[in-house]
């Protein structure tokens, strides 16, 4: 019986730490331009042409850097 509490404690750990972990770069809306290389905060000035909606993640995997006008660099939480 101690074992099957112990196993059922330690699942129940693993997946309270693993919900954690989902609100990383998963979640977060940047935006992109048409021709820009950079991603943005949705209030960015460089967004007057155009402001494509994107997760963070998408957007780090594709290349894109963080605007440092809007201080987009404080989205990341990757290290």
């Amino acid at each position: 019986m101690t074992s099957l509490i112990r196993a059922v404690f330690v699942a129940s750990c693993f997946l309270v730490l693993s919900s954690c972990s989902l609100t990383d770069d998963e979640d977060i809306r940047v935006y992109v331009t048409k021709n820009g290389k950079k991603y943005h905060t949705g209030t960015c000035e460089h967004l007057v042409k155009s402001k494509i909606p994107m997760k963070l993640n998408l957007a780090i995997a594709e290349g894109y850097t963080p605007c440092q006008k809007c201080n987009a660099k404080q989205l990341t939480t990757k290290k």
